[in-house]
């Protein structure tokens, strides 16, 4: 429910290829930043634990989406939500497919760069083809929530390469020096997503949801519902009492894998979108 269904696709009598996709009624997150500024956290985390559900279920067909941000996130009206809003995600028009679905002529030219500036990752701002993986989507996840929580993404600059030199090299300022509502649990799980180097981060979406309303919960907020079955379980990072923001990110746990090591690749589509159905965990 979280991924844009193709209801058909074809040829017109011109030669013109179409794709005819659901309609939408509601509004793109950008413009919900926009509007609101920043949202609040349990709202936040929300939209974040739907996205990355849908993005699970991608990685485990071997899908890299490679250009998540908020244009490409919409939020529809739905009652049965406990939100009232489900997300959607669209435009998988740069993704990556795993090697055997991508074909030998398929292969995007090493050196590339593809994406959107403010929410590439580092890997890809350096144009490193062979090194963009799932993770490449949870570092960008890791921005939208940074902007959702704080109303700007972490790196802005006047030109792209700036903002590319930036994710790169230097590190994100801590969310909760820009927004003191973010609990330090949850810039944690933030911190963690923003890794310069892609072992570093959540090792799956699943991952990255889980320990997301684990923080919500641990600070009296309230959003905990179903993950998937067989997913790997997320060791909680908490920020120790009395030291800065700035020490988060060494001081994030580490996660207890499933006994296969698996980061998606099995299990339906349902099955991996089920963590964002709401199911009492």
């Amino acid at each position: 429910p979280n991924i844009i269904d193709i209801i058909d696709v074809g040829q017109l009598p011109s030669g013109i290829p179409y794709l005819m996709m659901e309609f939408l009624d509601g509004e793109s997150l950008a413009k919900r930043i926009e509007r609101e500024k920043h949202l609040a956290v349990s709202a936040a985390v929300d939209i974040a634990t739907q996205t990355a559900s849908a993005l699970y279920a991608a990685h485990g067909k071997g899908i890299v989406h490679r250009d998540l941000k908020p244009d490409n996130l919409y939020l529809v009206p739905d009652e049965a939500r406990q939100f009232g809003q489900r997300v959607t995600v669209l435009d998988f028009g740069i993704a990556k497919l795993r090697g055997e679905l991508s074909g030998s002529g398929a292969k995007t030219q090493s050196g590339s760069v593809m994406g959107t500036p403010p929410y590439m990752s580092p890997e890809q701002c350096r144009g490193i083809t062979d090194e963009i993986d799932h993770r490449t989507d949870v570092y960008a996840l890791g921005i939208i929530l940074y902007e959702m929580l704080t109303g700007a993404p972490p790196f802005m600059s006047e030109g792209w390469g700036e903002v590319v030199l930036m994710h790169v090299t230097k590190a994100p300022p801590p969310p909760r020096s820009r927004n003191p509502e973010i609990t330090p649990e949850v810039e944690a799980v933030i911190l963690k997503a923003l890794a310069k180097a892609p072992a570093d981060r959540w090792d799956s979406m699943a991952e990255l949801g889980m320990a997301l309303q684990k923080a919500v919960g641990a600070s009296g907020k309230g959003f905990i519902s179903g993950f998937p079955s067989g997913a790997p379980t997320a060791t909680m990072p908490v920020a120790p009492s009395g030291r800065s923001a700035t020490t988060l990110q060494s001081a994030t746990g580490q996660m207890t894998r499933s006994e296969t090591g698996d980061t998606g690749s099995d299990g339906s589509a349902e099955d991996h979108l089920a963590f964002a159905a709401g199911r009492p965990w």
